[in-house]
């Protein structure tokens, strides 16, 4: 029951709902969906979606949210001393990291899943609801799956980052600084390297979803990344971040 005591998902989960609304409010009326899409385009929830996703800077500002919100979560026990009471009970170190794991990336999840809804609702309402085709419904569902993937990989490369630190900002810092650090080092590498990092692969999912669609509009997204490389490289990424955070921290003295 304690995960649901825990309110600011909630919270969170509305203002996602409110924000998103909002901001494709902005995107129709001051953006313009004619830009991007032909008529019969317009008339497609499909197209629509997809406009609404890159249109909306809330998914941008996504997974800079998740980050802060896995800190905060594991961060807060060491910083005011909680931790102490914590190994105090009969759980081994493992135990509390991975059920603290496992809470926090069922509401990342959950909020995900929030967010991608609250952008499909929109795009039903600004469209005649039509152009979704069972091929369309796969190519969603596996777009869902994958960008939620993608959110608790960041999830726990954030929590890992907080197990090295002992204060909330401590936290924050580690992370964000690796964050920038994966993304100017991606930048710096040759195109044939790019694959290897994580970071290219963000916006793998929606590569996925508009491949062989007639959007001209979207030919610079990247290309050549593929479903082994999406799933090796972040798994592989998130666990060489986590193993050595996790072995310091079944070390770490937490009685200062």
């Amino acid at each position: 029951m304690k995960i649901w005591a825990f309110r600011i998902p909630h919270f969170a989960a509305l203002i996602l709902c409110i924000a998103t609304y909002l901001f494709v409010l902005g995107v129709y009326h001051a953006g313009g969906f004619n830009t991007y899409l032909e008529n019969d385009q317009l008339r497609s929830a499909f197209y629509t979606f997809v406009v609404i996703f890159l249109g909306t800077p809330l998914n941008f500002y996504f997974p800079v949210f998740v980050v802060a919100f896995s800190i905060f979560c594991v961060s807060v026990e060491s910083q005011y001393g909680m931790i102490r009471i914590l190994a105090s009970q009969p759980l081994s170190r493992t135990q509390y990291i991975l059920a603290k794991g496992a809470a926090i990336s069922f509401h990342v999840a959950q909020l995900s899943l929030v967010s991608l809804l609250a952008q499909f609702c929109c795009a039903l309402v600004y469209s005649s609801q039509v152009g979704i085709t069972s091929n369309r419904v796969g190519r969603l569902i596996l777009f869902s799956l994958g960008t939620i993937f993608f959110s608790l990989a960041l999830c726990w490369m954030a929590m890992a980052a907080a197990l090295l630190a002992r204060t909330l900002t401590g936290g924050i810092i580690i992370a964000f600084a690796s964050w920038i650090g994966f993304f100017s080092i991606t930048l710096a590498l040759p195109e044939s390297l790019k694959h290897f990092m994580f970071v290219r692969y963000w916006i793998f999912p929606l590569v996925q979803m508009v491949s062989g669609e007639p959007l001209t509009w979207l030919k610079d997204l990247p290309r050549g990344l593929t479903l082994l490389g999406f799933l090796g490289v972040v798994t592989l990424s998130t666990a060489m971040i986590c193993l050595p955070a996790f072995c310091y921290f079944r070390r770490r003295d937490i009685t200062e």
